[in-house]
């Protein structure tokens, strides 16, 4: 139920009792009102409302015109209650109100009316001293006006008259409604006739109509025993006093306070009868109920006590509260009505009108007595709406039952003609209906069913039932399914057990709402395993799976209302509550990240920086010592320094987190070396334990670290180490699960013939698997997974955590199903390359490996003499290795340097050490074409050209080759070069790599070079070696490529392929050699990027220099200082290219980036501010701005769109950045639809 209305309603209840009413000002004559009323013309009625003199002071001498008494008075807003007429919180009475009036000469000799409303008060009115009208108890002769507008008569005899009015009201509320006014006498006065009608005879008319009306439903539920119209009787009957006791004719009989009193019995029986209404639309409310039944009771007893024993302060307290109630009452019947109207109750939007009126009129009437209005009250109105709206629905429902019982009198009349027929047709139309429900079951995504007394679980349970519990649950016992899991011997188990127990047992409402309490709304279901997974999980010691189930229950009533079934609604909420659970640690983290960086707010950045570089030290000296499991006295000294220096270094800082984790650790150091002392061993399990308090402390160090280097640009060199570990660790599982296992993961997929598979796993059942490399791989993976719990990255933790309880399946291969090895093995090392991958690549260590052409050639040749050696002798060349493995080192080149390792292991056979070299020569064929992209279109034709109709003799070669060398010839030509002044053909080596990559001749020198007419989408190769997923996509994407005309990604596909060793390596390595090709291709941009951010600081340097020698002032020599550590403007905006580069070409568009503009420095800070601007507006520009490549030729545009920084010096330090392209701009009448659609315009 959406109870947002009602709670706005409640709350307004709660602040009503502390909002100012009306309240009075002491006496000041330039604000009095009363004081002195000129009226010139009565034709149209006077209005009265003003502040009026006032007291409260009961003296016969409050009639006379003394105006000396004045100041004594206070000033009252009239209409209006006079609670807070002296703010002292005494109830009082008699209330006197005077004013002064000043008629126009020409008025003297007219008779007029004045119009006032004091709702059932004694009422007597002076006019100069003399009473002119009284009303005071019984009277058989006059009418009293009880709920009418008094009309008091007079005639105006001079040009100033004093009229007092004295009023005697347990209600402390005087004159407190309009009408309030002056207005000529005349004996048939229409207006006057409509207003005492409505005051007075039109609500008698009502009530009788009700009481009529209420009866005749009461009379309809003595013969019909239904429910429906029991209410509506009452409700018509209850409300009568109400209406009845204010009533003239009543008043001559009883005395009219006592008749006031009796009046609001009435609304006590209106609240209770019209709430059991509401709840005909909307659903029973117990509780609620009988607060209704207690408050309504109290309420009417209250007031019919007070009829005999009269008290005005309780009199005050019962009436408010009734009023509060009755407010709030009519806020939840419109919440009911509302939710009849929703669920298509019949009569339930007659019913929301009416009691819609009833809520507006006690809002109106509320502000009315609050003194924030001034008006006629309407709540009667209200209340006989919504009692009308009420008999309505009865009525239509009295007149629809009536109607359908002559209907079924035609169709009686026919069944029993037509009984065989009909009873056919009945049985297929509850059929058809039983499937409509069991359709209906069948497509909620819910577990429904219901259970009976035996509290087994009967027929039907909608479908998504055996998806929740993975069983057909009909005819199962409840607690062997959706409780089976709680524990029998526990609290709650006994409960629930005697809780269902006894709502069937003694099946009554009152049973239910004891022990309904007492049903679980949330348990936890676990699953049970597959048959082929149960021997996997048991040797795994894996946790077992389970489900959060959310449980609704609902009671199923038979006729004699006894409760025959209990529904039962299930959900499975696993789902929600973990991104709960996610959101809460998200929190968690943030707010402890904040605390950190408070902490290192506090201290000296250098000290931070070197807390951050001598920590994990410590750390690791600890962690060497406690792999080898020593006992040795000193190295248990030694690491109990390390924990207390580490342990004293943070607190010095404050840094809370790791100083307690170090704590804990120094503690455990302390009780195993006092165990030592003692002679007692040390077990294993406190080795195991420590080291992962130390994994601990080591993720607690590297969060500091990751903090320090977003917040404060502190580098964070142990995360680096950290990735740089993991990444090692990865390599050496990916080379041992090639070597040992399977080079080729996918074979063992589930989208590959089963007959395929079969052969993959039996092939890895028949080998003989060396224990000793498993358990280096094993030992490998537990080191990456505390390697990664120390980055704090769980959920590669987690996978790595479930791959390395996999190993256990070694042990017997013969027993696991190859889809068990495929799952908990194979799989969940695919996914560990593609986390691990991505940690890589998005860390700071996936840096562009960028080196000169020089350093490139170098490698060539050095690879091309190893390789010779190797090919014409067959031996191990020593000097030529070193050589190139110190090169390789040097360059960063992560695969390069693997292979040779693995080539020079004294284990590595020639056939391997064949397919090593095939490899390597490959990725030297993709850095050569790499060369290529740098060289201009026609050197690159005249070089190729050259290279392919190359001499054999090395000094033909020699010449052809030296006439092109040049700055912008590749790297392959001084190659070529050196070798042919060994006086060796340049082509040999393209035989070389021939030879381990069996090209032909002609294409193996097409491997090395890049056509004019061949492309290289250099951008697109680095975003596929990023984002592909190692084992199943990238050696897809890069085919995929390369069919479609990129040369160079055919280089990279033959080495990167589906079941090619290192391909984890090679993605990352070659991702790095892109990023700085990538770079240079666009303008040679990063060649002088340098040189201009030093002409452009030298150029500030030299401006302060000058400043200082002409003695400017102070301030100016200031700004031009700090503009020493300002940034190049344009040389930064550059960085920007890359994320151009990547979105346009996901979106399959071209764009050329440009930045333009003059030597300008910016704030590094103010850069910071605008960096969001400026990837928000570029993305903008790409995605809305910048065409489609089809669409800009249909226009007459270039293919690729354009986008231009400009950047400009304004004076005064200000700086211009303008962003522009040449897309189709705003759509001007895409953006107007969608304001309209918000809201924003109109048209």
């Amino acid at each position: 139920m959406n109870l947002k209305l009602l709670k706005f309603l409640v709350v307004i209840l709660l602040v009503f009792p502390l909002l100012e009413e009306s309240s009075a000002d002491p006496f000041k004559k330039e604000e009095c009102f009363s004081c002195n009323i000129k009226i010139d013309n009565v034709d149209d009625p006077v209005s009265l409302k003003g502040k009026w003199l006032f007291t409260r002071n009961d003296n016969i001498e409050n009639k006379t015109s003394n105006e000396k008494n004045d100041e004594k008075w206070v000033l009252l807003n009239t209409p209006g209650s006079w609670k807070k007429a002296y703010n002292d919180g005494k109830n009082f009475r008699v209330g006197w109100y005077k004013g002064r009036f000043q008629f126009s000469n020409q008025l003297i000799g007219k008779k007029v009316r004045i119009l006032l409303d004091t709702y059932m008060a004694e009422t007597e009115v002076f006019l100069d001293g003399k009473s002119i009208y009284n009303r005071s108890s019984q009277d058989s002769v006059n009418r009293y006006f009880s709920i009418q507008a008094i009309p008091v008569e007079f005639e105006i005899t001079k040009e100033k008259h004093v009229i007092a009015i004295r009023t005697n009201t347990i209600l402390m509320q005087g004159i407190y409604q309009l009408p309030f006014h002056m207005r000529t006498y005349k004996k048939f006065d229409p207006a006057l006739s409509f207003m005492l009608f409505y005051g007075g005879n039109f609500r008698s008319i009502a009530g009788f109509i009700l009481l009529i009306s209420g009866i005749f439903f009461i009379s309809v539920y003595l013969r019909t025993k239904n429910d429906f119209y029991l209410m509506p009787g009452l409700s018509g009957c209850l409300i009568f006093p109400f209406f009845f006791f204010p009533l003239d004719f009543v008043t001559s009989f009883i005395h009219p306070e006592k008749a006031l009193i009796a009046h609001y019995i009435g609304m006590a029986g209106m609240m209770y009868t019209q709430f059991k209404v509401g709840e005909l639309f909307y659903k029973k409310l117990p509780k609620v109920n009988m607060f209704y039944v207690f408050f309504a009771s109290l309420t009417a007893l209250t007031f019919f006590i007070l009829l005999f024993k009269f008290n005005l302060k309780i009199f005050q307290v019962v009436r408010t509260v009734s009023f509060l109630i009755s407010f709030l009452t009519s806020a939840l019947l419109v919440v009911m009505g509302r939710s009849g109207v929703k669920n298509n109750v019949n009569g339930a939007k007659i019913f929301l009108v009416g009691v819609s009126c009833l809520i507006l009129s006690v809002f109106h009437d509320l502000f009315n007595a609050l003194g924030f209005i001034q008006s006629t009250g309407f709540i009667a109105l209200g209340m006989i709406l919504s009692t009308f709206a009420i008999m309505v629905v009865a009525a239509n429902n009295y007149t629809d039952t009536y109607v359908q019982n002559q209907k079924l009198l035609v169709e009686l009349k026919d069944y029993a003609e037509n009984l065989e027929e009909k009873v056919k047709l009945a049985t297929a139309h509850i059929e058809e209906e039983k499937q409509k429900v069991a359709n209906l079951l069948n497509n909620m995504k819910q577990a429904i069913f219901s259970i009976d007394k035996e509290l087994k679980i009967i027929s039907p349970a909608s479908a998504f039932s055996r998806e929740v519990f993975e069983a057909d649950v009909v005819g199962t016992d409840i607690f062997d399914t959706l409780f089976k899991d709680i524990d029998k011997s526990s609290e709650e188990y006994s409960q629930v057990f005697t809780s269902m127990g006894a709502v069937f047992n003694n099946p009554t409402e009152l049973q239910y709402d004891l022990m309904c309490d007492y049903f679980p709304p949330r348990i936890k279901y676990i699953v049970e395993p597959r048959e082929e997974d149960k021997k996997s999980l048991e040797d795994a010691e894996d946790e077992e799976e389970f489900k959060i189930l959310s449980i609704n229950y609902s009671p199923m009533w038979n006729d004699e209302e006894e409760l025959e079934n209990l529904m039962i609604v299930v959900e499975d909420i696993t789902e929600k509550e973990k991104l709960a659970h996610e959101l809460e640690e998200q929190k968690k983290t943030s707010e402890k990240n904040i605390s950190i960086i408070k902490e290192m707010a506090k201290a000296d950045l250098d000290d931070i920086t070197h807390f951050l570089k001598d920590a994990p030290k410590l750390i690791e000296s600890t962690m060497g010592i406690l792999r080898t499991k020593s006992t040795n006295p000193e190295e248990l000294t030694e690491m109990f320094r390390n924990l207390h220096t580490l342990k004293g270094n943070s607190r010095v800082f404050n840094f809370n987190s790791i100083s307690s984790l170090t704590h804990i650790a120094e503690t455990e150091v302390t009780n195993m070396r006092e165990n030592k002392n003692q002679g007692e061993e040390i077990s294993s399990e406190i080795y195991t334990h420590l080291m992962g308090k130390l994994y601990d402390i080591s993720a607690e160090i590297s969060e500091y670290g990751a903090l320090a280097k977003k917040v404060f640009r502190i580098e964070n060199e142990f995360e680096k180490k950290l990735i740089k570990d993991i990444n090692e660790f990865t390599s050496k599982i990916d080379r041992g699960i090639g070597e040992l296992i399977s080079q080729n993961e996918l074979d063992f997929a589930a989208d590959k013939p089963e007959h395929l598979r079969k052969e993959a796993f039996d092939l890895v059942k028949e080998k003989d698997i060396d224990p000793v490399m498993l358990s280096n791989i094993k030992r490998s993976t537990h080191s990456l997974k505390g390697s990664l719990r120390s980055i704090k990255k769980n959920d590669a933790t987690d996978l790595v955590h479930k791959f390395e309880n996999s190993f256990h399946l070694f042990e017997n291969l013969d027993e696991t199903t190859i889809e068990v090895f495929y799952r908990d093995f194979i799989n969940n090392y695919i996914e560990i390359k593609d986390l691990v991958k991505s940690i890589y690549m998005n860390s700071d260590l996936n840096r562009p490996i960028n080196h000169p052409s020089k350093s490139w050639k170098q490698l060539l040749l050095s690879y091309y003499d190893f390789s010779l050696a190797y090919k014409t002798k067959k031996e191990f060349d020593k000097e030529s290795y070193e050589k190139l493995k110190e090169l390789v080192v040097s360059m960063d080149l992560k695969f390069l340097a693997t292979s040779l390792n693995e080539w020079v292991e004294p284990s590595t056979k020639e056939e391997k050490k064949n397919e090593i070299m095939g490899n390597t020569w490959n990725y030297l064929a993709s850095i050569s074409k790499l060369n290529f992209t740098q060289t201009p279109d026609e050197v690159k034709e005249i070089v190729c050209k050259m290279l392919m109709d190359l001499p054999d003799d090395p000094k033909e070669a020699n010449k052809l080759i030296d006439a092109q060398i040049s700055n912008e010839t590749p790297p392959l030509l001084e190659v070529l070069n050196e070798i042919s002044l060994k006086n060796q053909s340049p082509n040999y080596f393209f035989q070389v790599a021939m030879h381990f990559i069996h090209l032909s001749p002609e294409d193996s020198k097409r491997s090395f070079m890049l056509d004019r007419s061949e492309t290289a989408n250099i951008k697109k190769l680095e975003i596929a070696l990023k984002r592909s997923h190692v084992v199943t996509d990238l050696p897809f994407q890069l085919s995929k490529m390369a069919q479609e005309g990129d040369s160079l990604a055919l280089s990279l596909s033959q080495f990167i392929k589906e079941g090619g060793t290192h391909n984890y390596l090679k993605a990352i390595d070659f991702n790095q050699i892109l990023q700085s090709f990538s770079k240079d291709s666009m303008g040679a941009k990063s060649k002088v990027k340098e040189m201009e951010s030093l002409h452009i600081l030298s150029k500030n340097y030299f401006k302060l220099q000058e400043m200082i020698k002409e003695k400017q002032d102070i301030e100016s020599i200031q700004k031009a200082f700090d503009k020493l550590i300002d940034i190049p403007l344009v040389n930064s905006l550059s960085k920007f290219e890359v994320m151009v580069q990547e979105i346009s070409s996901k979106l399959n568009k071209k764009v050329d980036f440009k930045i333009q503009g003059e030597d300008i420095t910016i704030n590094k800070d103010s850069y910071s501010i605008l960096q969001d601007a400026f990837v928000h507006i570029l993305r903008n520009s790409i995605d809305h701005g910048i065409e489609d490549p089809e669409e800009r030729k249909k226009v007459g545009k270039r293919p690729s769109g354009k986008i231009v920084i400009s950047c400009k010096e304004l004076g005064d330090d200000r700086v211009e950045i303008s962003i522009e392209d040449d897309g189709g701009g705003i759509n001007v009448g895409r953006v107007a639809a969608k304001a309209i659609e918000n809201g924003i315009i109109t048209h």
